[in-house]
């Protein structure tokens, strides 16, 4: 469950030592696989209700941060509703839980006093931030969960396919020729922004041709992509998946994807165009079990 998984990161942060704020940014990126040493240092200062001026809590800082991080737009094309209205939801929900959105009312004290810092320190309100810390990082992921879910559905314009996989430096050698192979999308308006393959055969497939044009990158969609495809194959029957990639082992290792040795590799993949030409001999062969 990646709201537990969430959760739990934020809690080990904020037990190594990171603040509120860095504590739950850090947690919700992760969990989505955004990944940069700017995000703890942007969160720093929002820390301790903005640097102890007794501005708002910094664990719902952070877990705003997120959210933008995730959703927020990279460009002025782009729409702010969703980011909007996932952040809406954010503070009212803590508001709610714990009667305030500001530091010094939710502890108590005011930590730009020494008085403050003094009651913080001998009533243990580190544990209250702890609290805050936890629930809001679990706030923003339950709620990314149902704002950030893209749309998939078959991606049937085969020019708008080889465009996005000639962008991604992927080949396109049967793409729109061999008949087994089945393709779904994400579309931003009328343009192709994430593609994913599956050639099927019988009990098992291959997963090929995960593309997401890079100005759509680092907001999940390759990771739905592939549970889509994962999901529509076990539907199918396949119990085992494969793949081959010479850029992304390390994208699939953290999706549950194991280094196979090629040798064992099923007849029906062995005589895929992908497995016996298309890609080089350099590419990393990689499976999955589906269905338990």
């Amino acid at each position: 469950m990646k709201t537990e998984y969430t959760t739990q990161t934020a809690q080990q942060h904020f037990g190594n030592g990171l603040y509120c704020a860095e504590s739950v940014v850090l947690a919700v990126t992760q969990a989505h696989g955004i990944e940069s040493e700017l995000l703890p240092k942007m969160a720093t200062a929002f820390c301790s209700g903005m640097a102890r001026t007794c501005g708002p809590c910094g664990a719902l800082t952070g877990a705003v941060m997120g959210i933008s991080a995730v959703l927020g737009r990279s460009n002025a094309d782009d729409s702010v509703q969703d980011t909007y209205r996932a952040t809406a939801l954010l503070v009212d929900r803590f508001e709610q839980t714990f009667g305030s959105r500001n530091c010094h009312e939710l502890l108590g004290c005011d930590l730009g006093t020494a008085e403050g810092q003094t009651q913080f320190r001998e009533q243990q309100l580190h544990e209250h931030c702890r609290r805050y810390t936890t629930q809001a990082a679990a706030f923003a992921e339950e709620i990314l969960q149902h704002t950030n879910t893209p749309h998939i559905e078959p991606a049937s314009d085969m020019n708008a396919v080889r465009s996005l996989l000639l962008e991604c430096q992927l080949p396109v050698d049967d793409i729109d020729t061999n008949p087994r192979i089945e393709c779904y999308g994400i579309h931003q308006g009328q343009t192709l922004v994430g593609l994913v393959g599956l050639e099927i055969s019988a009990d098992v497939a291959l997963l090929r041709s995960l593309a997401v044009t890079p100005s759509a990158r680092q907001h999940g969609l390759g990771k739905a992509l592939v549970a889509f495809a994962e999901s529509t194959a076990a539907a199918k029957g396949v119990r085992q998946i494969y793949l081959l990639t010479t850029t992304a082992g390390h994208f699939f290792e953290h999706l549950g994807y194991t280094l196979t040795h090629r040798d064992t590799a099923p007849q029906a993949i062995k005589q895929t165009p992908q497995f016996s030409g298309i890609c080089p001999a350099s590419a990393v062969f990689m499976s999955k079990q589906l269905g338990g």
